[in-house]
């Protein structure tokens, strides 16, 4: 069945963008405290700037591991989905930056960090599976699935 398929196809993409996320969120993190504490950046600008490098990542990881059973592009179309991810990645700075200043002055970073995460990983995912990453016909035709 088609749909069986596409369950599976959206269950790998659903794990493989959570490894993908964690080493972002990782490195995020790292610079985030960083220039939060060491160079004493308001909250706001040092997550905008921490999830932006975290971001370049993600993309190259994303092409190659998340979506890497996705219909493979170079050049500009390669450039046009780097320009589409960076716009989703944009929208979801902000929303993660607010979510983070506005929780960060009542806890700790890390609690801060992972509440903004999650505002921005769902708005990430679902705009990177339906519209980025977007499948292509051919990979739904490409294997039979049965179940039995």
């Amino acid at each position: 069945m088609v749909t069986t398929l596409i369950a599976r196809i959206v269950a790998i993409r659903l794990v493989r963008f959570a490894i993908v996320g964690l080493l972002c969120l990782s490195l995020q993190y790292l610079i985030v405290e960083v220039l939060y504490t060491q160079f004493s950046l308001g909250a706001f600008v040092a997550d905008v700037i921490g999830f932006g490098v975290s971001a370049q990542l993600n993309f190259l990881l994303s092409n190659q591991f998340s979506w890497g059973d996705a219909e493979r592009v170079s050049g500009s179309a390669l450039f046009h989905r780097w320009l589409n991810f960076l716009g989703v990645a944009a929208l979801a700075t902000l929303m993660n930056a607010g979510v983070y200043a506005l929780v960060r002055r009542h806890t700790d970073g890390l609690a801060a960090i992972v509440c903004a995460a999650v505002v921005s990983t769902i708005w990430t995912f679902l705009l990177n599976h339906y519209f980025v990453f977007q499948p292509t016909q051919g990979e739904f035709n490409s294997e039979q699935v049965t179940t039995e």
